[in-house]
């Protein structure tokens, strides 16, 4: 049993080229189920059966493991009992009957109105700093923007005539977003004092160059 386990193990590494992380994750899987199944004694897994994983599973449910966890555990068995087939130490795939459970997806949290305010609300002053985190603020609540996103739009990108930025998400995809009057503003407010404090005025005006600093 501890030969199989380790002759896995390096099937991972070599074969697989899977992350250290994920190995010994892996690994912790499968010596808890290893032990629920043989006890003290020795683990032989052509006796494993579909109903022992299916009571492996059960107990898992029992002591209120998360659903996302019961499925990393059941990949890491499915896995192993795919290598025992494909070395021939095994001939009956127990787990091939057994579906994954369906994992419930999370809602995102979100913020209430309330909350939004005083987020919007928290840069406080007339100075450089303040006028540029709320227009980052505003741009964020008006376009729901990615945070990376944001951070890639150049001054070419706005255009507050059409009220719609540019945007490059993953893979360099463009999109247009429309962008409202008040985010608009706090953008123009912003302008206005970025060309004030930059020493390089033409390089900074550039319709390449960055639009929050």
């Amino acid at each position: 049993g501890l030969i199989m386990q380790q002759l896995f193990v390096e099937y991972l590494r070599y074969e697989r080229n899977m992350s250290p992380e994920t190995i010994r994750a892996y690994q912790k899987d499968l010596e808890q189920f290893v032990k629920h199944v043989s006890g003290d004694g020795p683990f032989d897994a052509s006796r494993v059966s579909n109903a022992t994983i299916r009571q492996y599973l059960a107990h898992l449910s029992e002591h209120a493991y998360e659903k996302t966890t019961i499925v990393r555990k059941l990949a890491t068995i499915r896995s192993f009992f795919k290598f025992l087939i494909r070395k021939g130490y095994v001939e009956q795939n127990p787990i091939a009957e057994i579906r994954t459970p369906k994992v419930d997806k999370r809602l995102p949290h979100y913020l209430e109105v309330g909350e939004v305010e005083k987020l919007l609300n928290a840069p406080q002053g007339a100075g450089f700093q303040a006028t540029r985190d709320r227009a980052i603020l505003e741009t964020l609540y008006s376009t729901g923007l990615r945070v990376s996103e944001l951070t890639g739009l150049n001054l070419a990108d706005v255009d507050p005539t059409s009220e719609v930025i540019r945007a490059r998400g993953k893979g360099r995809r463009e999109r247009v977003i429309p962008i409202g009057s008040f985010a608009l503003r706090a953008i123009q407010d912003y302008l206005d004092i970025r060309t004030a404090v930059l020493a390089d005025q033409a390089q900074a005006n550039l319709p390449e160059a960055p639009l929050f600093l």
